[in-house]
């Protein structure tokens, strides 16, 4: 899912309906099993992301020092680089400002975002009981109970 679609699905899923509590508390579970599998598959593909982003350096480091075959540029369609030889020190500057790597990063930063959505939801879940039975509470004394 993304950021948009759990934020819609959230703010429908966060409605308390006040005329039926019993049932509200019981779909808490179920709410709360929901996020945490939206959350676990945004936490198993960042980990893809961080492992794809680790491979593409070491692709590129070894493009940047002209160290790639014929093949290998053939695999990665990429032409044989014409620049100098770099030092290391000018190494993470090519990094930073390469297209691929950036498109990466940015993946990853999206995916963080979602990842940290979904854990101020999963903390909401779990104070989801402790709103319902304060709201119920509230009645009681309403009621003179």
């Amino acid at each position: 899912m993304t950021l948009d679609e759990i934020k819609l699905e959230w703010s429908k899923d966060s409605k308390i309906d006040e005329n039926n509590i019993g049932l509200e508390s019981i779909k808490t579970s179920s709410y709360h099993a929901k996020y945490l599998n939206e959350q676990t598959n945004h936490k198993m593909h960042l980990i893809k992301l961080q492992s794809e982003l680790i491979k593409a350096k070491r692709i590129k480091v070894k493009y940047f020092d002209g160290l790639m075959d014929k093949e290998e540029l053939e695999t990665y369609g990429l032409e044989q680089y014409q620049g100098k030889k770099m030092l290391k020190s000018q190494m993470d500057e090519f990094l930073a400002g390469d297209k691929d790597l950036i498109l990466i990063n940015i993946k990853i930063e999206c995916t963080k975002i979602i990842i940290n959505y979904l854990d101020a939801v999963l903390k909401n879940l779990y104070n989801r009981n402790y709103e319902i039975s304060n709201f119920t509470n509230n009645r009681k004394f309403e009621a003179g109970f």
